[in-house]
């Protein structure tokens, strides 16, 4: 919405996973005029639409994809809600680039790279773009909130993960090479909140499917200064950089 609102429009969003699935249902409750869902497996790709069109009462379409997709004239906005582009900035969505023209608005949910080959290419033609930072970040805020009561500062947390070298973040704690410098950029100005409790601990490596690694037990120990704790905001930041 701070590019463009979604209110009264038509869009065309490439994929149906999760990403995808909040993204449609989110401009569905704005007033979206209708959205056409772009995606290689049909039976996944149906069952975004019916959902978008019984529970968001959305006009909704789907084309199961094959080859470059063409947009209909009429399209006002374009999502990519794939990982394409995820850590390659030369991964190609296969769209008709000659079909983009300059009155869309092209928003990418990829967040490393920011400037993805899709949003280069759009932006070349004139369109107006929206890289995944934003939503990032936004994860991040509800993260941080819900943790720690905390209301952080978006703009700021979105600086200092433009400062931030994320194509290094990868999906597991066992490939971050740097976990000091991830958190302070992402909430360098943190106070940290009480512990976290032992079920709370147990939780998020349940989901990490391992152990906290040696150093980031001692990076928590030393940043919340209580013996044996755990911060609620460092692991939030944790969970929000997966």
């Amino acid at each position: 919405q701070e590019v463009c609102d979604p209110r009264g429009k038509s869009i065309v969003m490439f994929g149906a996973g999760g990403a995808a699935r909040a993204v449609a249902v989110e401009v569905g409750l704005v007033g979206a005029k209708h959205i056409t869902v772009v995606n290689r497996s049909e039976p996944r790709g149906r069952e975004l639409v019916d959902t978008l069109r019984d529970k968001a009462k959305l006009a909704a379409d789907l084309v199961v994809w094959h080859g470059d997709f063409t947009l209909p004239a009429d399209t006002d906005i374009v999502i990519n809600a794939t990982s394409i582009g995820l850590y390659d900035a030369d991964a190609r969505l296969e769209l008709n680039l000659d079909s983009l023209k300059p009155n869309m608005v092209v928003a990418d949910v990829v967040f490393s790279p920011p400037q993805t080959r899709l949003l280069r290419a759009a932006a070349a033609r004139g369109c107006r773009t929206l890289d995944g930072l934003g939503m990032l970040v936004n994860q991040g805020v509800i993260g941080v909130q819900y943790w720690t009561g905390v209301n952080p500062e978006p703009a700021a947390m979105r600086r200092a993960l433009e400062d931030l070298d994320i194509s290094q973040v990868r999906t597991t704690a066992a490939r971050m090479k740097d976990w000091k410098s991830i958190i302070m950029a992402v909430m360098p100005e943190a106070e940290f909140a009480a512990p976290a409790t032992s079920k709370e601990i147990a939780a998020v490596e349940k989901a990490l499917g391992q152990g906290l690694p040696t150093e980031l037990d001692e990076l928590l120990k030393e940043s919340n200064g209580v013996d044996g704790g755990y911060s609620r905001l460092i692991l939030s930041t944790k969970e929000m950089v997966k």
